[in-house]
This record gives C-alpha cells, structure tokens and sequence, in this order.
C-alpha cells in the first residue's frame, strides 16, 4: 500500500468533515422543513457514497 502524502490526508478529512456538516445541516433543518432536509441528506450520502 503505498503511503499518502499529508496534503491528501487534510484534503481527505476536510473532505470528510464537509460531508458530515450537509448531513448536520438536513437533521437541523429536518424540524422545520422535512421535504428540504431529507433532500439535503440524500445529497450528503450521495456525495459519501461516489467518494469511495
């Protein structure tokens, strides 16, 4: 396995974090506006899936 350079790493965790804060963002919204924030968490997971 070759080892990744440090700058890949960051851009791997910002990556990552980015992520996590849309899915954060659909379960906040979720109380007020579901139609909104299950459109938003489906766009999170899709964005984590087609990362991998």
């Amino acid at each position: 396995m070759v080892k990744k350079t440090s700058t890949e790493d960051k851009k791997m965790i910002i990556d990552l974090i980015a992520k996590l804060a849309i899915l954060i963002l659909g379960v906040s919204i979720y109380d007020s506006n579901q139609n909104l924030a299950v459109f938003i968490i489906l766009i999170g997971l899709l964005a984590i899936l087609l990362d991998k």
